[in-house]
Order: structure tokens, then sequence, then C-alpha cells
């Protein structure tokens, strides 16, 4: 008599794995149509292209009155407007270039900016309500990718060409700068900046390698996880539950914010040799042509600087990126306001840099979420004086 095939002789042990392969099959199903979904709900509100333009002189710009109700950053969905000059605003006004009160200008890059966030809870937006109660302007000339070549040429452009008045400059300086100077941006000998696509190609290309080798040093259940997380909905969630039950968590594995090869520099000795030494002295070059600007036009300017969630992970309180500025602020006699210590201790334990990279950045992302606005707007305020 032949032999009875499995699922004879096993029919409970074959009814469940039929059970797991079809609930399987729907987890993924189910996943490809939430993810197909989110796309085409994000695609149709993506509008940076139509925003962010080029620019002759400073090389690119956010393009004046513009009002989005929805534009998208990463997998946030947000309102973007600009006003006269091209800055992110409340909604699209035009700007008063020779006001009849005291006014702050803000520069920076992506974190200035605020991008994912309503300008109104950014900290350039919430500063700005706050200082309205003392009749204080406040603009936002701040913008993704910027760096010090920028801050200057962009800030030169507008007190001299567009003819801005303001009494004090804010300069948000970020640790993505130094690579910025050091390998892409430039100021020809008329004044204006430069890219080198090539270079910020071979840029992109190292960034990725490193990333690559980041991912190459997790465990076999760690890339399980990871494809579990982008093809099911309920099975990484069960598995991830099981496994953290009887298993610490690598926090170094859990944030994509983490391991980014551009703010590495302050504790990766290589990264430091490869970029630092000569990103710092075009960053102080171009600042020192910045404070000059500023002098002539008798603007005072203030410098601040900020951790990304690498200094936060490292405790990477007493940065080189704080000691370096620290210098350049005390040899030029500029306030320097210290954000690090919002976000970083010596000896914060895993626990605590997972409640505070849960607590002040968008998800999935290196950027402040509306919480961390709030933080960083709370501390300026707090130590800011603006002159008279």
């Amino acid at each position: 008599m032949p032999e009875e095939r499995f699922f004879y002789r096993h029919p409970k042990a074959t009814l469940a794995v039929f059970l797991v392969l079809v609930f399987l099959g729907l987890d993924v199903a189910s996943k490809n149509i939430i993810k197909f979904q989110q796309k085409r709900y994000l695609e149709a509100r993506n509008h940076e292209s139509a925003y962010r333009i080029k620019h002759p002189r400073y090389h690119h710009d956010l393009k004046p009155w513009v009002d989005y109700p929805e534009t998208t950053w990463g997998n946030v969905v947000y309102p973007m407007a600009t006003n006269s000059l091209g800055f992110k605003d409340a909604a699209p006004r035009p700007v008063v270039l020779k006001p009849n009160k005291h006014r702050l200008l803000f520069i920076g890059d992506s974190f200035t900016e605020g991008v994912g966030v309503p300008y109104g809870e950014t900290f350039v937006g919430l500063i700005a309500e706050q200082l309205a109660q003392k009749d204080i302007g406040v603009l936002n000339a701040g913008v993704c990718s910027y760096s010090p070549a920028i801050y200057y040429a962009k800030t030169k452009y507008l007190l001299e060409k567009k003819g801005l008045v303001f009494n004090e400059l804010i300069v948000y300086i970020d640790l993505s700068d130094i690579i910025n100077e050091a390998a892409i941006y430039d100021i020809d000998q008329g004044g204006w900046v430069q890219a080198t696509p090539q270079r910020e190609k071979e840029i992109e290309q190292l960034a990725e390698l490193f990333y690559e080798s980041k991912k190459a040093e997790r465990s076999l259940y760690q890339r399980l996880e990871k494809a579990l997380e982008r093809d099911t909905v309920i099975t990484y969630l069960l598995v991830k539950e099981c496994h953290d039950a009887f298993f610490p968590r690598e926090i170094r594995w859990d944030y994509d914010s983490l391991h980014l090869y551009g703010p590495r520099w302050t504790i990766d000795k290589d990264l430091e040799d490869e970029f630092a030494a000569a990103g710092l002295q075009e960053c102080a070059h171009n600042m020192d042509k910045l404070y000059a600007l500023c002098k002539a036009h008798g603007i005072r300017l203030t410098v601040a600087v900020y951790p990304w969630p690498d200094q936060i992970l490292h405790n990477d309180l007493n940065s080189r990126q704080v000691a370096f500025w620290r210098r350049w602020a005390e040899a030029h006699d500029v306030q320097l306001i210290n954000h690090f210590p919002q976000f970083v201790s010596k000896n914060s334990t895993t626990a605590e840099v997972r409640r505070i990279l849960d607590a002040y950045f968008i998800p999935g992302d290196l950027h402040w979420n509306a919480a961390g606005h709030r933080l960083i707007a709370a501390h300026f305020l707090d130590v800011f004086q603006p002159f008279n």
C-alpha cells in the first residue's frame, strides 16, 4: 500500500502551515498595498521641485510667494509658504525692506528652514511670535543645504542688492556645513557661489558606501527584522515583540537618523582627517567675511550650534563643533548659543538617548519635530538679548 502523503498523516500540522502561509501572504499583500497608497498620496503632494529654485548668485533658494497647504518632506505632509523675499513664512506676504522697528534675520540650512514642520511651529516661527510682543521683527532666510559660503553671499545680496534692512543676523551653523565647504561650495572672483557637481556626487557615493558598510554589520536577526518591517505589518510586530521579550535592542539599528556620513567628523577620526581641517578652515574664512560684512552695516552677528542624532548617541557634549565655533566667537566678540546641552549629556543611558530621539525628532529623520523646535526656541529666548 503506498505511503500516505504528509498532509493525510499530519492534518493538524498541514493546516497550521497552510494558515501561516495564508497569513504571511495576506500580511505581505497588505503591507505592499499600504506602501503603494502612501507613495501615491505623497507623490500627489510633493511640490518641492516647484518651490526649490536655482539662484544665480548663491546657488539655490526658495521661490517667492509660494502657498502650498500640503507639501512633503520624506513621509511628512505639512504646509509651505514663502513671502515676497522667498523666506519661509506663515503665509505669502510682502516684506517691508526698511522696517521702523528692530529686526532679526535668521539663516541656516534645513534645520533653520524647518523642513517637515509648519512655520508657526518652527523655532524661528515661535521666536517671531514671542518677539512680536516686544515689537521686534523676525525673518527666516534659512534654506536646505546652505553653508557659510551661501550665508555670506546671500546676506550680501540681501543687503546690497535687495536693500533689506535688519539689525541682527543669527547664523545656525550645521555639522554638515564642514563637508559642504570642503568639497562642494566655493565663492568665485565675482562673489558668486559655485558648486562642484562631480565632487558632490562623489560625496554622495562615499556616504552610500559608508551606510552600506554599517548595514553589513547587522546580525542575521537584524537583517530579518528589517526585511519584515519593509514587507509585513503584523508579522514584523510579532517577531519584534518576541525578540524584545528575551533580548535587549541595539539602538544603533533602530533609527535611520544614525550612522549618517556628514556629521560624524566630530566622532570619527577618519572623517575628521578627510574633511574637518579643510572644511573648518573654509567655514571660518567665509564666516570672517560675513562678520566683516555685518560690521560694515552695523549688524550684530550671533552664531548657534546644535547636534545631530549621532552626537546625541555618542554623548558628544564637548564636541569639536562646539569647541571650534566657541573659539571663533570669542575671537570675534560674537555671542555663541550652544544647543548641545539641550540634547546631549556626558553619560546618557541608552534609554535616555531613545527618549530624546523619540521626543524631539521626526520619525525616521534627523530633523527636529515640533517639540524639538520648541526646545530650541525656548533656549534661544532664554539666553538671547537683542541689542539696542
